[in-house]
């Protein structure tokens, strides 16, 4: 377990920067008081108190969602607080109406002694990029392609296909009302890409096909962190209530809630 005082000493200076910016862009617009900032405890803290401790705020983002569920919750004792991004789905619970704190927090490999409320995470966004992979059926076996999902796009992704291009082509998406309608959506450029860097390795022609195949694997993989977030630390997924959140969470929360028989609630709160 690693001390947090390396990592407070290297956020620092990225956070008081970003820190500074924000208190300065709202001053401007008027607000007189100091603002209070997310921690991953799940406190609220000053400015000044953020720039000793920059440490504290590694996991706020995804924390700050797991707050909001505990607050909205009101009624609903045990919760699963879904967020799935761009690029990655985290998982929270609400027990007997409070969150799930952990003593230490994980960031990548490293354990840093950092109380947090505990947010579970693994790479599958709606800007996950797709693709098919090589690899043996068994043991000594020959070798098959499968769909997968190979990284989160980034600027550069260009024409590789993401889940977002699966829900669209499936959809789930509306291509003409993206973002209020303030963003168009190009169904033929997503069907083209799954098409190309899925469908035609594995031999499907079919558009709807390959498109399925993305979102059933990043379902999947979405529902098994749920599953190591419950059953694995020895609670059922039926006693609880499924909030999902984030650019993606509603649009696939309805099935991986119903792989784990979990009651969902709402769309984005």
């Amino acid at each position: 377990m690693r001390s947090p005082l390396r990592l407070n000493a290297s956020l620092r200076p990225i956070v008081r920067r970003a820190v500074q910016s924000l208190e300065a862009r709202l001053g401007e617009h008027g607000l007189t008081e100091e603002p209070l900032l997310m921690q991953s405890n799940g406190g609220l803290a000053r400015v000044r108190e953020i720039d000793r401790e920059a440490a504290s705020t590694v996991m706020s983002g995804p924390v700050g969602g797991v707050v909001a569920c505990r607050v909205l919750g009101s009624g609903h004792p045990n919760i699963v607080a879904t967020d799935m991004g761009g690029t990655s789905f985290e998982v929270g619970l609400i027990l007997d109406g409070e969150a799930h704190i952990a003593n230490t927090t994980w960031i990548g490999r490293h354990e840093i002694a950092l109380p947090s409320v505990s947010v579970r995470t693994v790479g599958a966004g709606s800007g996950s990029i797709a693709g098919v992979e090589h690899r043996p059926s068994c043991a000594s076996g020959p070798r098959v392609r499968a769909p997968c999902l190979d990284r989160p796009a980034t600027g550069a992704a260009g024409e590789r296909p993401t889940v977002a291009d699966a829900d669209l082509v499936l959809g789930y998406l509306n291509p003409d009302n993206f973002l209020g309608g303030r963003l168009q959506l190009d169904v033929e450029r997503a069907r083209e890409a799954i098409a190309a860097h899925v469908g035609e390795p594995l031999g499907v022609w079919r558009s709807s096909r390959p498109a399925e195949g993305i979102k059933t694997i990043v379902d999947a993989r979405m529902a098994d962190l749920i599953r190591t977030a419950t059953i694995q630390q020895g609670y059922d997924p039926a006693d609880f209530v499924l909030y999902a959140y984030g650019c993606a969470g509603p649009t696939h929360a309805f099935s991986y809630g119903a792989e784990l028989s979990i009651e969902p609630r709402g769309g984005c709160r």
